[in-house]
């Protein structure tokens, strides 16, 4: 009885690997006659004084960690500085682990724990995934829609694309394809680059009335990809559209930025060949359909699954060796199947489900995975709908398949862009316990350069790539030279030429716009006695569209910053955020790409009202109790509202609410919600500054 019961006080109870078979593990190698001893790049004082059958005290002396005021300093051959409490939190990088098995007498390797993705092979049968990607309100949803035959914004209570869709269609009658719906909007370039990147076709929608900002950074993104583009001219549908003369803006819009080295293919023979098209009315869809299966690659992915790892060997190289760290026990086997992360959400019914996209093997119920630090099974495989129906699991996926996972407890140590391994029980539970170390050990540094995590893939973190920040940098100097240019000429003008002029984007071509000109191909216009008044109404407002675009490009120096926030939990202050206003923040959100985007939408707000919004507490799910509780505390300092973006509020947490005069605020379009923050920031710079003339 009494063995009973501590057995079920053992915390570790429900693990695949408890203590006792992780110390049989490591004390088993010290029958190894050899002197060989296989080690990860980290490994924690706890786990290595086992393997050389030692106490901690020798292995603190020999691995040059102090101790004062119980606390534990060490440091690693980059500079880098570590302090923890916990002595069994104490991880040494390799050098300091091999100089302590040499004292001993053992002869160190470097081991890579991480498992080989690049050796997954290739699926013949692989689905095509196509990125729909351009502006806003270019009727991206409506086309997807059109060629799925479903409904994408169905249930989601707005009227535009605000996270990633994706839309695998597998039937027989039609072209299997991956479909990824991709918002328009300006602060979702993080979503765009994640879409490209994942995409082997890029699907680019222009309206009929032009080209808009988006389109260029989605052109740049899919160039540096390297990504097959298809264009496509939306909206023919509508009075007085002209293909012709979109045609010839990309054409001019491309060139220049081929000629300024932003882009290594001018695309000329993708835009001779785009296909007009109304996705409304449905016309040329199916020859749009036609025109991807063409253009569609044999051999797919086209980009290749890649992860970079900490360093070491082939544990492969070495398998006869059993004195070696619990983290490589029968590691280096290559994953059975491969996912890309694309969205997380969480509610109350079906848990935290994770949108993925199969890149490489195959993933069926019932298998252990790793996602990011988090170790779970696949306990269900659904189809991507807004509403999962659990009679309608799948039993398994293929690659470029879109689905719906189930089997993560926590969201801890996950994240987008996070990849999904598939690997056996016992080999997928230490892989996360490994990556668990080296997120505490990154966690406990105090100085040097940051410690990196090659498995939490940021698209945030390669700005060059995934954003177009460097590249509209370079393109604003020109912007406003070529503007100037093209508005002093306006008067000798017709409304199309200079409705081209105005779209030049090249430094190269600001003394040489006469040249460029002259080389667009405009059909004739017709007399001026069969245009009609609503004709010259129409072409004035396209005038005053693009003046108002320049205006938003010359004045985007803020924009460009959006991806910069860090990855770090607590959020460090620079000395010019000390003393600015204070806009706290409670916000929860459907998906976590969207929470993340409207967060960059935050920073933007912080930096032109020159304030501070900090986010006290939120994520993803529905409104719980224990976000009122957090208002309820963020009151006593300042006015701190829940914002619940496409979440239900709980009917606890809205009593609560009640009761403690919190306010919750829902909001089904992001643009309402950062109005609001706005509305508050002015509100709180004007009560600064007249609390300011009142001393």
């Amino acid at each position: 009885m009494i063995f009973k019961t501590l057995h079920l006080a053992y915390k570790g109870k429900n693990l695949p690997i408890g203590r006792t078979v992780f110390r049989k593990v490591l004390t088993k190698g010290r029958s190894q006659r050899s002197p060989e001893i296989l080690l990860p790049p980290y490994i924690a004082i706890s786990e290595l004084r086992l393997m050389l059958n030692t106490d901690y005290i020798s292995c603190f002396r020999l691995s040059n960690v102090s101790i004062a005021r119980n606390k534990y300093v060490w440091k690693d051959s980059c500079g880098r500085i570590f302090e923890n409490i916990n002595k069994r939190n104490v991880i040494i990088p390799f050098e300091n682990a091999a100089y302590v098995s040499k004292y001993y007498g053992f002869k160190p390797i470097k081991i890579n724990p991480e498992p080989d993705i690049e050796e997954v092979p290739r699926s013949k049968d692989a689905i095509p995934v196509v990125s729909v990607i351009g502006h806003n309100d270019h009727g991206k949803t409506t086309l997807i829609e059109k060629l799925t035959g479903q409904s994408v914004l169905e249930g989601k209570g707005a009227v535009k694309t605000q996270n990633l869709v994706a839309i695998t269609v597998t039937s027989a009658d039609q072209f299997s394809a991956t479909y990824l719906d991709t918002p328009g909007d300006l602060i979702f370039d993080v979503i765009r680059g994640r879409a490209i990147h994942l995409a082997d076709l890029a699907l680019v929608v222009v309206s009929s009335e032009g080209a808009e900002l988006r389109t260029r950074d989605v052109i740049l993104q899919a160039d540096k990809f390297n990504v097959p583009v298809i264009f496509c001219v939306n909206k023919i549908d509508l009075d007085y559209s002209n293909v012709e003369l979109v045609k010839s803006e990309l054409l001019l819009q491309c060139s220049q930025m081929y000629e300024s080295g932003l882009i290594s293919r001018e695309f000329r023979s993708e835009i001779e060949r785009l296909v007009p098209i109304s996705a409304l009315k449905g016309t040329n869809v199916e020859e749009l359909k036609e025109t991807i299966k063409r253009s569609i690659g044999k051999n797919l992915p086209i980009n290749e699954v890649k992860m970079e790892h900490l360093g070491g060997e082939d544990i492969r190289k070495y398998e006869k060796y059993i004195r070696r760290a619990n983290s490589l026990v029968s590691a280096g086997l290559p994953p059975k199947g491969v996912g890309f992360i694309l969205e997380i959400s969480k509610s109350h019914s079906h848990g935290i489900v994770l949108t993925v996209i199969v890149r490489s093997g195959v993933i069926v119920e019932g298998n252990y995975f790793v996602a990011g630090t988090t170790y779970g099974r696949i306990t269900g495989i659904y189809e991507t709908k807004e509403r999962i129906k659990v009679n309608e699991k799948l039993e398994s996926v293929k690659v470029g398949m879109s689905v719906c996972i189930q089997g993560l407890r926590s969201l801890e140590g996950t994240s987008v862009d996070d990849l999904i391994l598939i690997l056996p029980q016992h080999e997928a539970f230490r892989l996360s316990q490994y990556r668990k170390q080296i997120q505490l050990l990154k966690s406990s540094q105090t100085k040097g350069v940051e410690l990196t995590t090659p498995w939490a893939v940021s698209l945030k973190a390669n700005e060059s790539i995934y954003t177009t920040q460097e590249d509209e940098q370079r393109l604003q100097v020109v912007e406003s030279k070529v503007e100037e240019k093209a508005l002093d000429e306006e008067d000798g003008t017709n409304s199309f030429d200079t409705t081209a002029v105005e779209g030049v984007d090249n430094e190269q071509c600001v003394d040489q716009i006469e040249e460029h000109r002259t080389s667009i191909y405009l059909k004739p216009i017709e007399d001026e006695d069969e245009w009609s008044t609503r004709s010259r109404e129409h072409n004035e407002k396209l005038n005053e569209r693009w003046k108002e675009k320049y205006k938003m490009e010359k004045n985007s120096s803020i924009v460009n910053n959006s991806g910069k926030r860090t990855e770090e939990i607590c959020e460090k202050l620079s000395s010019e955020c000390i003393g600015r206003p204070v806009v706290p923040v409670i916000m929860r959100a459907n998906y976590l790409g969207t929470f993340d985007s409207i967060l960059d939408g935050f920073e933007l707000l912080e930096k032109e009202y020159e304030v501070r919004i900090p986010l006290v507490h939120g994520g993803i799910g529905p409104i719980v109790p224990n976000d009122i509780v957090q208002a309820e505390i963020g009151n006593k300092f300042a006015f701190c509202p829940v914002y619940a973006f496409q979440v239900p509020v709980h009917h606890d947490a809205a009593k609560h609410a009640i009761i403690n005069k919190v306010v919750v605020k829902s909001f089904n379009l992001y643009s309402d919600l950062l109005e609001d923050v706005k509305s508050r920031c002015i509100r709180t710079l004007q009560k600064a500054s007249n609390k300011n003339v009142r001393q």
